[in-house]
Parts: C-alpha cells; sequence; structure tokens
C-alpha cells in the first residue's frame, strides 16, 4: 500500500501537540506578590492526562478490492468442474473434460493406454467408455460416454492467442485419485515445446509444439 507520508506527518504532530497540551493543568490562582512576581506552588495538583481515541488516517487513494481473485477462481470452479472427469483405466488413472454434447472427453494418450475405461462424474456417477482416436504425437486421446448425466455441459475451448504470461490460470483434475482438486497459478511461458510420447526406434525425435506452461501445481492422475 502506499502511503502518503508527507500528508500524514503534519496531521499527527499536531495531534501529539493537542494531546500533549491538554495534560498540562493550569496553575493555581495565586495573588501578585509584592513585588510583582507570582509564586509557584508547590501543592499544585494536575489534572489526570485525558485519554483520546485513537486517531484513524484514511488514504485518499482506494486500494484495490480482493473479492474478485476470491470469487472468480470459485465461479471458474463451480462452472468447470461438473464436466471434469475422472479416468479409470486398467493401466493407471487420469483425467478429463467433456467435449460435446455426444458424450465425447478429451484425455491424453497416455492416460487411455488401455481399452478399459471407467469415467466418474462430479456427482459420483460412473460409467463404461470406449477409446474413439488416440494419437502418441500431440497426446490426446477422445473417449466417449453413452450419455452424459443430467447438468454435464460440455466446456468451450477459448482461443490460445488471447493468453498472455502473467495472466492467471487454474488446473482441475484428479492427482493422486483426489476427485475434483483444483490449483491456482498463472501463465509462466507460451509456444513451448515438448517430446512426443511415441516410442520411436531410430534417433530421430517429434515434439509437441505450442504448449503452454503455468505453475500450478501438476501432479500424477491431473493429465488430461
Amino acid at each position: 500500500m502506499k502511503v502518503e507520508f508527507q500528508k500524514i506527518v503534519p496531521v499527527w504532530i499536531s495531534v501529539v501537540l493537542l494531546a500533549a497540551c491538554s495534560s498540562i493543568a493550569p496553575l493555581e490562582a495565586q495573588s501578585p506578590a509584592a513585588d510583582g512576581l507570582i509564586p509557584v506552588s508547590n501543592t499544585s495538583v494536575q489534572e489526570p492526562a485525558q485519554v483520546h481515541d485513537p486517531v484513524v488516517f484514511q488514504n485518499s487513494t482506494s486500494l484495490p478490492s480482493t473479492d474478485s481473485l476470491q470469487t472468480e477462481p470459485i465461479d471458474v470452479y463451480k462452472q468447470t468442474s461438473p464436466s471434469v472427469v475422472y479416468i479409470i483405466s486398467a493401466t493407471g488413472s487420469g483425467s478429463g473434460f467433456v467435449y460435446d454434447a455426444k458424450g465425447d472427453i478429451i484425455t491424453n494418450s497416455h492416460v487411455a493406454g488401455s481399452r478399459a475405461f471407467e469415467v466418474v462424474f462430479a456427482s459420483g456417477g460412473r460409467q463404461s467408455v470406449s477409446l474413439v482416436a488416440a494419437g502418441a504425437d500431440a497426446n490426446l486421446a477422445v473417449i466417449q460416454v453413452e450419455a452424459l448425466p443430467e447438468g454435464v455441459e460440455p466446456l468451450p475451448l477459448a482461443a490460445s492467442g488471447d493468453l498472455a504470461v502473467g495472466q492467471f490460470l487454474v488446473a482441475i483434475g484428479n492427482p493422486f485419485g483426489e476427485q475434483g482438486s483444483m490449483s491456482l497459478g498463472i501463465v509462466s511461458g507460451l509456444s513451448r515445446s515438448l517430446p512426443s510420447q511415441r516410442e520411436l526406434t531410430s534417433s530421430s525425435s517429434n515434439s509437441l509444439p505450442e504448449v503452454i506452461q503455468t505453475d500450478a501445481p501438476i501432479n500424477p492422475a491431473n493429465s488430461g
């Protein structure tokens, strides 16, 4: 908080002086002496110092409200978490999100490494799913449920070109099987690349371009 110190000091000094002045008791009335001097009484009693309420100085520049910093992540979680699913397969677990009204769910290809899947929705409902497509180079896979539960809507995709380094973001998933967990961070970098998940027999390698780097905590089973 930026405090205008020069504006505060004169007012504070005046308050201190006023408080100091109020603690001095008047001398007892004395009759003028013959030589014209007023003797000082040694038996004068001072009044007890007055107790003043604390003075509160309010900065003229209002501080930014933190309400939006608190409510916006809460709103994002309420709107999106019902469409984030917990994926359990024979080889492990991961996360995914509902892509369209047909029941297509997007996840990572290494999550979809098995032919048998079960999806757990935020409401607790479970469904078996089938693999539609998977690509190791893009590390993406599409699985599909027969029907979406009531109240579960597809999540709209945003334009990656609108992102900026430093922008707030959240990661919602199921780290270590803790369903519906959210972590908060910022965009740490753009246009990063990651090695392909494909096992190549040659010395050449592919990489996944245009990856968004974030410092939001992401742990096993957040994938997807």
